[in-house]
């Protein structure tokens, strides 16, 4: 099967989204090790960043609602503080772990 876009070329790989035959010069990112071209690669650049910055957002509401458990728990000492940033980390950490983005690496700029 020919390149999707470039019939007179040969096909080096197939992209791992939309199935299309790549030649060497649509193939264009590399999301977790498998080809893709450029449409899907920066579909996938474009969710991983979001993804960033909800396991930001998640990690502070974590924090900021193990403080008012704690504060309400144990009344304001400079001990709650210091718990809460404990647990922030950790949860931070579960929640980067749970939500991996996928890895994208650009092969090479691709011109319509």
């Amino acid at each position: 099967m020919p390149c999707a876009v470039h019939p007179d070329a040969e096909p080096v790989a197939k992209c791992w989204a939309c199935e299309k035959s790549l030649c060497d010069e649509c193939h264009a990112f590399d999301v977790d090790g498998q080809p893709a071209c450029a449409a899907c690669g920066a579909d996938q650049r474009g969710t991983g960043e979001a993804i960033g910055g909800a396991q930001l957002a998640v990690t502070a509401l974590g924090y900021l609602g193990f403080l008012a458990v704690a504060v309400s728990l144990f009344k304001p000492r400079p001990i709650v503080g210091g718990l809460g940033a404990i647990f922030a980390i950790a949860f931070g950490r579960a929640v980067a772990i749970f939500f991996k983005p996928r890895v994208v690496v650009r092969r090479r700029r691709v011109e319509a």
